[in-house]
């Protein structure tokens, strides 16, 4: 697993869970791709809902016009994919969903395929959310998410 992506995801959402590494800047050429899915993971894992997950990933969408041109410039006679530098929120809902089909939710591909365990994701919300992670190393020790928060294992919404 030396230098996969799955290693190289895992060592990410560790790095962003440890105590004194935020605030923390993600980001690549077009953010969109491994970025987004790094940050897909970290949001739904803190809580947040995919509708939202969906809508932060297409905002990369509003920088697509000035990536492209800056790629052709630098890339003036070299074709460019017609889907290059896009990142339409269906793509987005498309591998949320996949994940939750497959592997019953995020929670559970990060356990299955990233080896990730309950006290790293406990860990990740505490770091990012502060006080509405303690109590519980998956949701607020109310076992009731915090208000403008879904998503969270128990809820019904």
């Amino acid at each position: 697993m030396r230098g996969s992506p799955c290693l190289r995801l895992r060592l990410a959402l560790e790095t962003v869970a440890e105590a004194g590494n935020t605030p923390v800047v993600v980001h690549c050429a077009a953010g969109k791709d491994r970025t987004g899915v790094l940050t897909a993971l970290v949001l739904s894992l803190i809580g947040v809902g995919d509708d939202d997950i969906v809508a932060d990933y297409a905002l990369t969408g509003l920088a697509t016009e000035r990536f492209i041109a800056d790629w052709r410039t630098r890339h003036a006679h070299v074709p460019m994919w017609e889907g290059f530098g896009m990142a339409p929120a269906g793509a987005m809902r498309l591998f949320l969903r996949e994940l939750s089909e497959r592997h019953g939710s995020v929670e559970g591909y990060c356990a299955d395929v990233l080896d990730i365990d309950r006290s790293t994701i406990g860990r990740l919300r505490a770091v990012l959310l502060g006080s509405a992670a303690e109590g519980s190393p998956t949701a607020p020790s109310s076992g009731e998410p915090e208000p403008g928060i879904t998503g969270l294992p128990g809820d019904p919404g």
